[in-house]
């Protein structure tokens, strides 16, 4: 499991989560982001320090502008395999 769903699992377990906040993968993101956790971190790693929303921001943008590289290379060696 992923750290998204590893989140978004500990999100389900938290009796004090709204059923909406369970499935919000931004939710699940500001979790990560405020234990300041990445994909290939441990949980057991993860931290409980003062943590800004500009720093939840920064993060959640990281993370898609990763995930927008990794579909866009995905496409570009669909577009060239061809070749």
């Amino acid at each position: 499991m992923g750290k998204l769903g590893g989140s978004k699992w500990l999100l389900q377990k938290w009796q004090g989560c709204r059923r909406v906040q369970q499935n919000l993968v931004t939710c699940c993101y500001t979790l990560l982001a405020m234990a300041d956790i990445k994909e290939n971190d441990e949980w057991k790693s993860a931290k409980n320090g003062w943590v800004r929303i500009h720093d939840i921001i920064m993060f959640i943008a990281i993370v898609i502008l990763y995930i927008m590289q990794k579909i866009a290379e995905k496409q570009f060696e669909n577009q060239h395999s061809s070749f």
